[in-house]
């Protein structure tokens, strides 16, 4: 992930964000929502798969943050801001548009 960031600052430093909102979830939760939806290709996820997965974003993010009201201060200057997704789609897209709101009302 880390590798992947800095690739894009590098290579495309026009394309540096504004915000990034993290969407948290456990892998548990992930877990119960992919097998739910019932794709076959996705049928044979494990729970070890997706800790690994949130691992990988915890040390990309992670490495970027100093935790400041949950909101962060990214290495580029741009706020991460994390969302807990294990709340339904509406509650999510609710605090979705209140986090864009604050963050860029002028």
């Amino acid at each position: 992930m880390k590798e992947w960031n800095d690739f894009i600052i590098k290579h495309f430093p026009s394309l540096q964000p504004n915000l990034i909102v993290y969407l948290k979830i456990s892998a548990e939760s992930a877990l119960e929502r992919v097998l739910s939806g019932k794709r076959k290709e996705e049928s044979s996820l494990t729970i070890h798969t997706l800790n690994e997965i949130n691992k990988c974003y915890e040390n990309w993010i992670g490495s970027n943050r100093t935790n400041l009201d949950n909101q962060w201060s990214y290495k580029t200057d741009c706020p991460v801001v994390e969302i807990d997704a294990t709340y339904s789609g509406e509650i999510i897209l609710k605090q979705f548009e209140k986090i864009i709101e604050e963050t860029f009302k002028h």
